[in-house]
């Protein structure tokens, strides 16, 4: 793995989050279980889930979530097993996320208090006043 993967993420337990995601931190359960809290749960548009692939665009694992009420995200890890009955990719045995490979997520964030932040310029000194005036009784 590069030695830049983290740039503009953050550790945050088994998981890196980037600073739209303050407050989400993953631990791992068991072998392939994941949990994710701090946030809402998956976001409502747009992908969800980024599963890890090799250099083909082939995906190394079979990747399966679900969101409680309180947007705890159990993410499950599995190695892919061909069904031959179906003819489809299904979940086989649990598997940790892959050496060197992550799982993205997008997920919906709690609102946060916006602060607003003055320029320097913008600061009141007190150095016109007189030190009496600025004596604390």
């Amino acid at each position: 793995m590069a030695d830049d993967y983290l740039d503009g993420f953050t550790l945050s337990g088994y998981a890196a989050v980037n600073g739209e995601a303050e407050g989400v931190s993953a631990e791992r359960v068991s072998v392939g279980v994941y949990k994710v809290t701090g946030a809402l749960g998956f976001a409502e548009e747009g992908w969800n889930i980024e599963v890890p692939q090799d250099v083909n665009g082939n995906r190394l694992c079979f990747v399966s979530a679900n969101t409680g009420k309180d947007g705890t995200i159990y993410v499950k890890v599995s190695k892919r097993r061909f069904d031959i009955d179906t003819a489809a990719i299904v979940a086989g045995e649990p598997m940790d996320i892959p050496e060197g490979r992550w799982i993205d997520l997008r997920l919906a964030m709690p609102a946060r208090e916006e602060v607003e932040v003055l320029p320097p310029d913008a600061l009141v000194s007190n150095d016109d006043v007189s030190s009496e005036t600025n004596a604390v009784s």
